[in-house]
């Protein structure tokens, strides 16, 4: 379901409650009330698509970095971007951003965007950019273009699990060992275009998952989850654990360099392996599931467990 295409506002005469994304709901004005035919004991009711607003103030946070500080991004965060910045330090580059009802007055969005407040925290071990929407009860929160140390080898954590919207994409990550990605945002998406230094990853989202580039022989474990999108990830070799991809309501698509070794299950109402070379083997344990080892295989048990609602592809 294309959650995004909600966006024709609607005059609807409620008798039951009403859950529509990316719409906000208010009461209809007299002619409204008029149009829909609802007297004064009814429930009448308008959604007006949510649009987001930028705040044209944007403000940049500049911190010393040292070689190991692990970088977090946490609180109110909407929109995320992370690029390649300068030697020895961390650079955020941020703005207000919200989603209100379509036509609300500059003074109103004005005053929304005033209540977001952001902290920039320090310590040997970590560094914290935090965005805190206040007393605000609008979906309010910072974009924010994170430019990463050249030669960034610590850990990056992007916590969005206050549902403010906004897709993350990850452009350079340097020499980072490990990415944690934490997003409920429903039908926004995460792009990963450097993965090849990650020796792990941990990623669960709502939205769609797409690696452009692939993991590499560094990689010993990842763990790829999404609720309502699809996974597209790629592996140049095995993991040396385990990697773990769930997609509950959506379709999982794998590439694995042909020279790996490894085992792998796939469950899902369609499972396909293509580019098979003469060295894997295939299996059909039942109706939804299949098995495949290539090469040598995994002596220490299963390499890739993969799941989907409705289709699994892994490509050779």
């Amino acid at each position: 379901m294309n959650f995004k295409a909600l966006l024709t506002p609607l005059t609807v005469l409620l008798l039951a409650p009403t859950l529509l994304t990316n719409c906000v709901k208010r009461d209809c004005t007299e002619q409204e009330r008029d149009e829909a035919g609802a007297d004064d004991n009814d429930d009448c009711t308008r959604f007006v698509p949510l649009v987001v607003f930028d705040d044209d103030d944007e403000q940049t946070d500049v911190e010393p970095w040292e070689s190991g500080q692990e970088i977090v991004l946490t609180g109110d965060i909407r929109e995320v971007r992370v690029v390649r910045g300068s030697a020895d330090e961390v650079a955020f580059d941020w703005h207000a951003q919200a989603a209100l009802a379509q036509g609300r007055e500059k003074s109103v969005v004005d005053s929304t965007m005033d209540h977001l407040t952001v902290a920039l925290r320090s310590s040997s071990s970590k560094i914290t950019f935090e965005a805190d929407r206040g007393t605000s009860e609008a979906d309010l929160g910072a974009a924010v273009v994170v430019k990463l140390p050249d030669g960034f080898d610590g850990r990056l954590f992007i916590d969005k699990r206050n549902e403010r919207g906004g897709d993350v994409d990850i452009d350079y990550l340097g020499d980072a060992y490990e990415l944690e990605v934490d997003m409920n945002d429903l039908g926004e998406d995460l792009t990963i275009g450097d993965a090849s230094s990650l020796q792990r990853a941990i990623i669960n989202t709502s939205g769609d998952i797409e690696m452009t580039s692939a993991f590499s022989d560094a990689l010993e474990a990842a763990a790829i989850h999404t609720e309502f999108g699809d996974i597209v990830a790629r592996f140049e070799s095995e993991p040396m654990s385990h990697a773990k991809i769930i997609s509950d309501f959506g379709d999982v698509a794998i590439d694995i360099g042909s020279g790996a070794n490894f085992t792998l299950t796939a469950e899902a109402d369609t499972v396909t392996f293509s580019g098979l070379p003469s060295t894997c083997s295939q299996r059909t344990d039942s109706e939804t599931s299949k098995s495949l080892m290539c090469n040598d295989g995994d002596p220490d048990g299963l390499t890739f467990e993969v799941e989907a609602s409705s289709e699994v592809t892994v490509r050779l």
